[in-house]
């Protein structure tokens, strides 16, 4: 049977009548809703499809929810705004306006309301612009121990201590946000709220549920998470299996509010999964436990997603989907929105005009006009880039008394973010227009002592644990170690951009191995998920268990290594002492392993000190712990939760490196948002014993490494990090001298420039050349650079000896010639084939393109020519022999 959409208007003013019931004027309400309706359909034509039955009940559910706080028609009104208009620019609207700004039509809509409901004045909150409107907005949002928000738009406050520390919600176009969500939850209808990266969706939701109390439970959707994910499953547990509940189940049953973010991310089954909480029903059936869940009093459900056409894997919400939702589009901040925000959290600073206007001419320029800055494109400078520099603005080094200089942060936010060397220039023009003054080119210098590492402004502790490396901090590098050392110390994640070769990993390794930090790398593909990063279950494992705990004895050691004084001959002892049991640790069988761990912490309880108790005292617990609990390990047919590589980089306080970042799914690193959060905290659901949040240790970062030929990250993440873009120097004296400290930290005494030739070598040419250079310098062959070859290659030297290296070439050439005058390729010429071969046999680097494609193609078809290949190498080392 097809059931037709009720459009009759006999019907529909019946079914508005018998909703409206008692409240007055109910008849002339219902009048005024289908002509409001009417009109945007045959005269405005800006309705995409006919509004629904359940828009028309919820409309009608509003006005009488509010007739005794306001006057019906400015119920109908509020209610029109509701339904319909608040929602103008979001994906799945019943508006259509992609030939007109939203701006004007919902203006037009007001217009027209007012004619017809007769109302003088229409300058009421949530109808209006509040910069229309006027007035002190931060007192008209109210608080008592029962309701919350912006009159008459109140909700419930829940069983928490409501407080708003940090937020400024009195900016105009956060008010109107907020209006609009509380108004939206004037209903029981779910709110969809959707916006750009950085409006403050996810921040709008919390601060809300900060105020009034309520425990907000943030679960992050993507294309793998399952219903299980949300509602349960049966999970391994001590004795056998049992049904554990999932977030969103629990939150249901305790009556909190639950944020979705990311929804166009899930899947299809886990929408229609969803739609029983959604509707009138009001609860969700779990078929494995055979029983329904009501939703408890006090749940809300609020669901957040970027605009579709912002890629990353997201999807168009289903109609039917979307039509169970309140939609509410979140308006862009403004100017004058990110002033009072940034005086209200930061107070009175000198910088924040010029900031401001810096940041909102970066994105006139590259997102509107469009200048520059199309390598890269789309940006996003908003509030989270705002909030950025005036942090670093309000913050001082350890080693400055006052505070930094803007230069610094200008050349960090905005012109490292640039892919190419036009664009930089052009953001030093677009900052000289703004700030009066150029921003200086410079080079940070490098200062490393016992106890700190300082390159430029930025200034990190040393353990004593760090250690020598072959790495060096290279001049051209030192800008981005800068800016990298400053995402460190601010615990922002950092996101390093550049082709292959261009230094990334090398940079980060550099600077965990100098300040004595652990970093884990993890090569990102296409086929990692979140289980990979997370963790899962698996078999019990007694090895991996050991190899557990060993690592964590190890780490405690290390610890007591670089806390002891060595002025103290006993502290001395001890650590020696816990060393040589390390190795013991290390060879030792299950049975003698708790013993000796035993006595390893009982040096460090003996080596603790109050100074050390916070960070001695955690490891010590940590392995205490450890070692019971591989005592007690049964290994048989039971199964286990073990951590990914990123929980427990949280836990333990490591570094790690996603490198490759942009081959994997955007859905799978869409689940880090909440952690990327300023005071974020990672929710790992699938861990039924985990009834808290991660938080991150004070010592753990992320950092993820992109090459942008393989693509891009989603723009949701990309804003949530600080982009730096290496490129290669353009001073000639630091490229230079990059080179040779090359060369030097791998044992080579000669400049690399004539070696690698063509276009701008970039690190990983360097050190391959290098380490071609030094293996043939150990072995008695000096390197010699071939001037004369158009070859990025280094040709090994011929030794002068008592024979003449030219009749030694000339022979060669001779035998050469002689056996592979048969083999010559197709297109190359016979007389300098053997030179060809000479180059393709010896070089390591870059070999010349059309002998080394020959030379393959040859050797697969003929397998004579690697005879060639091994006469070539023979007669090689005879000549400089």
């Amino acid at each position: 049977l097809w059931a037709p959409v009720t459009t009759d208007r006999d019907d529909l003013l019946m079914v508005l009548r018998a909703r409206l019931g008692a409240v007055a004027m109910a008849d002339e309400c219902a009048r005024v809703m289908l002509d409001f309706v009417a009109y945007l359909q045959n005269t405005a034509r800006v309705l995409q499809h006919p509004l629904s039955l359940r828009d028309y009940l919820v409309w009608a559910e509003f006005v009488v929810s509010l007739h005794n706080v306001m006057d019906v028609r400015a119920g109908v009104v509020h209610g029109a705004c509701m339904v319909l208009l608040d929602g103008i620019g979001a994906q799945g609207s019943v508006f259509n306006v992609s030939m007109r700004a939203p701006a004007t039509v919902k203006a037009e809509c007001v217009r027209q309301l007012r004619t017809m409901t007769g109302l003088a004045d229409m300058s009421t909150l949530g109808v209006v612009p509040s910069r229309d409107v006027g007035g002190d907005l931060a007192s008209l949002v109210t608080r008592d121990e029962l309701r919350v928000g912006v009159k008459p738009f109140l909700v419930e406050t829940g069983a928490l201590a409501g407080a708003a520390d940090g937020f400024a919600l009195h900016a105009p176009t956060t008010f109107d946000n907020l209006v609009k969500v509380l108004r939206a939850m004037q209903v029981g209808k779910p709110l969809l709220l959707e916006g750009s990266p950085g409006v403050g969706k996810t921040t709008l939701v919390s601060t809300l549920a900060r105020v009034a109390g309520h425990r907000l439970v943030r679960i992050n959707l993507s294309d793998q998470t399952d219903l299980m994910d949300l509602f349960g499953t049966d999970l391994p547990v001590d004795d056998g299996f049992a049904w554990c509940d999932a977030p969103f189940l629990q939150a249901l049953k305790r009556g909190d509010w639950v944020l979705l973010d990311e929804i166009n991310l899930a899947s299809q089954s886990v929408l229609e999964g969803l739609n029983s909480c959604l509707d009138h029903r009001g609860a969700v059936y779990i078929s494995e436990l055979d029983r329904e869940f009501v939703l408890s009093p006090g749940f809300r459900l609020f669901a957040a997603q970027n605009p579709l056409g912002q890629g990353g894997g997201r999807k168009g919400l289903p109609r039917s989907f979307v039509n169970r939702f309140t939609q509410v589009f979140m308006d862009e901040l403004q100017r004058d929105d990110l002033h009072i925000i940034c005086n209200g959290v930061y107070g009175a600073h000198e910088s924040i005009a010029h900031v401001l206007e810096f940041n909102w001419r970066m994105h006139h320029a590259t997102m509107e006009r469009r200048e520059f800055g199309s390598s890269g494109a789309p940006w996003e400078f908003n509030l989270r880039d705002v909030s950025r520099f005036m942090e670093l603005a309000l913050s001082a080094s350890m080693l400055e008394t006052g505070p930094k200089p803007v230069d610094a942060f200008v050349a960090m936010l905005y012109e490292q973010r640039m892919r190419t060397r036009s664009d930089r220039h052009h953001v030093r023009a677009l900052f000289r227009s703004v700030f009066g003054r150029d921003l200086p080119s410079r080079t940070p210098t490098l200062h490393i002592t016992e106890g700190t590492v300082q390159v430029g402004h930025s200034v990190l502790q040393r353990r004593r644990t760090a250690t020598p490396t072959r790495l060096r901090a290279l001049g051209g590098k030192l800008s981005y170690a800068e800016s990298l050392m400053t995402c460190i110390e601010k615990r922002w994640m950092a996101i390093l951009v550049g082709g292959a070769g261009a230094g990334k990993t090398a940079l980060v390794r550099w600077l965990a191995s100098v300040t004595g930090n652990r970093l884990v790398e993890f090569a990102m593909n296409a086929g990692v998920d979140t289980s990979e990063l997370l963790g899962g279950f698996e078999q019990v494992d007694v090895q991996r268990h050991r190899s557990r705990l060993v690592g964590q004895v190890s780490e405690l050691v290390d610890r007591l290594v670089e806390l002891c004084e060595f002025g103290s001959d006993v502290r001395v002892q001890a650590a020696a002492h816990a060393c040589a049991l390390l190795q013991q640790v290390r060879r030792a069988d299950r049975d003698a392993l708790s013993a000796v761990v035993a006595q390893i912490v009982s040096i460090a309880r003996e080596s603790q000190t109050e100074s050390m108790t916070d960070s001695l005292g955690e490891l010590i617990t940590a392995v205490e712990q450890a070692s019971h609990a591989f005592g007690t390990l049964e290994a048989a047919g039971r199964f286990e939760w073990v951590d990914g590589v990123l929980v427990e980089a949280l836990e333990r306080g490591h570094w790690l490196l996603l490198d490759r970042a942009n081959l994997c799914s955007a859905s799978v690193l869409d689940r880090l948002n909440g952690l990327l959060e300023p005071n974020g905290v990672l929710y790992v659901n699938e861990d039924p014993k985990r009834t808290t949040p991660v938080v991150p240790h004070p010592e753990f970062r992320i950092i993820m490494a992109v090459d942008p030929q393989h693509g891009e990250l989603s723009r949701a993440m990309r804003n949530r990090g600080i982009e730096i873009c290496m490129l290669p120097s353009d001073n000639d004296e630091c490229l230079v001298g990059d080179q040779m400290a090359v060369a030097r930290s791998l044992g080579v005494g000669c400049e690399l420039s004539a070696a690698v030739r063509g276009a701008e070598p970039t690190l990983t040419a360097l050190v391959q050349t290098a380490v071609h250079a030094a293996e043939r310098v150990q072995r008695g062959f000096p390197a010699w650079v071939d001037a004369a070859s158009d070859s990025p290659v280094i040709m090994p030297a011929v030794h002068p000896g008592p024979l003449n290296a030219a009749v030694a070439v000339a022979a060669w050439q001779a035998q050469l010639v002689e056996f592979a005058s048969q083999y010559v390729p197709e297109g190359v010429d016979s007389r300098v084939w053997p030179q060809r071969m000479l180059l393709a046999a010896l070089c390591t680097v870059q070999p010349d393109a059309l002998s080394m494609q020959s030379l393959a193609f040859q050797a697969i078809a003929k397998p004579e020519m690697s005879r060639i290949l091994l006469l070539a190498n023979d007669l090689a080392h005879a000549i400089v022999n």
